[in-house]
């Protein structure tokens, strides 16, 4: 996976905003991706590179997927667990926004 590896959005012909990232349909059909399609997965957005089925963005070796955000974003009551340095937590209970920070051997919001 790369992140942010494109020099512009407007390299793209045309940009779709499709939602969460879903690998099969309602009917258990596959679903097609195409160049300009953005998607949610994993609290990422990410931006469809060329046609892709079948991939997870997370998972993708071979430049299908371009991650256009790095760092995850959580909007839940509770402080989520497994998360990275940078990543932010919006906190739905009391309006507040955390960001986590790994500093030397202590981790925390």
């Amino acid at each position: 996976m790369r992140y942010n590896s494109i020099n512009t959005l407007s390299d793209f012909h045309s940009i779709s905003y499709r939602g969460d990232f879903r690998l099969n349909d309602k009917r258990g059909l596959s679903v097609s991706y195409d160049r300009g399609d953005i998607v949610l997965y994993e609290g990422k957005t990410f931006i469809a590179n060329k046609k892709v089925s079948g991939i997870f963005p997370s998972f993708d070796k071979q430049d299908r997927w371009y991650c256009l955000a790095g760092n995850s974003i959580f909007v839940q009551e509770t402080a989520p667990f497994g998360a990275n340095s940078g990543d932010e937590w919006l906190n739905s209970n009391n309006g507040k926004l955390y960001r986590y920070i790994v500093e030397g051997s202590g981790e925390q919001w």
